[in-house]
């Protein structure tokens, strides 16, 4: 079987005025993820779909306002979730994708390398030297 689930781009970016709306959505995406390694073994598969759309709530975003009539429509989004339901994403299993107009493309969470001490943990006076190689290490 095959579940997937929709979440409002904001649960990755966050936005203003839409506070709720990314916290539930990126509620959403972990529960997901990890539903997607519980029902495995049962043969589901679980998945996200982020679309962004032109709609009634969207309409006035600044986005919209640059991109010609008939771009980004709901509709827009309705492949990728067959496609996600259908046979043929067999192996897909535990991804969140965008969608937005003609672009698919894949949400990835990213870990750092980080910065490292030896034995112990970091003094507070260490971490602004080691800012930069802690977040984009």
């Amino acid at each position: 079987g095959s579940v997937v689930l929709a979440a409002g781009p904001e649960a990755f970016f966050g936005t203003a005025r839409h506070a709720a709306n990314a916290a539930g959505g990126a509620a959403l995406v972990a529960l997901a993820r990890s539903a997607a390694i519980e029902l495995r073994r049962h043969g589901v598969r679980v998945n996200v779909v982020a679309p962004t759309a032109r709609t009634r709530l969207t309409e006035d975003l600044a986005l919209f306002r640059k991109i010609g009539a008939g771009s980004m429509e709901p509709e827009h989004a309705a492949p990728l979730f067959v496609h996600l339901l259908s046979d043929r994403a067999s192996d897909v299993n535990g991804e969140v994708l965008g969608v937005a107009g003609g672009r698919v493309y894949a949400f990835q969470s990213r870990e750092t390398t980080g910065a490292f001490v030896e034995g112990r943990g970091f003094e507070l006076e260490e971490l602004p030297e080691a800012w930069s190689e802690i977040t984009r290490g």
